[in-house]
């Protein structure tokens, strides 16, 4: 299916995260921080990025904002959920450049609907070129 790389700097997302998307058959990689997602952006091609916004090393915004120098068409969905500025740093990050937002904590099906569309986005882009 789909190279999906999850960059979150809590340990327990990106495992429930990566167990989800996994039972999809979607290849995921996971990176404990900005810098190491962003290394990882710059090592091979993904589908689609999940961004966690409040990261200690470098933040998801900064994070979203190199990952969209890298590519214009690369699907990003910022996830937060662990501030009560939650829902304005989400709509910030999309100013940014993310393409979807998912604020913590999310449901099964609410992260695989937005994967879905993200991927859907992606695959009809990639159609066009």
């Amino acid at each position: 299916m789909a190279r999906i790389l999850v960059i979150d700097d809590d340990e327990a997302s990106r495992a429930v995260i990566e167990e989800i998307l996994a039972r999809k058959g979607h290849e995921v990689t996971l990176a404990g921080g900005g810098r190491a997602g962003l290394a990882e952006a710059r090592r091979q091609r993904f589908d689609l990025v999940l961004v966690d916004i409040i990261m200690p090393d470098i933040d998801g915004m900064e994070t979203i904002t190199e990952l969209r120098e890298m590519s214009d068409a690369l699907p990003i969905i910022a996830m937060s959920g662990s501030s009560p500025n939650s829902a304005g740093y989400l709509e910030t990050a999309k100013v940014l450049g993310a393409d979807a937002a998912l604020a913590k904590p999310f449901t099964k099906s609410e992260l695989e609907d937005a994967v879905a569309a993200m991927l859907a986005v992606e695959q009809r882009a990639r159609g066009s070129l």
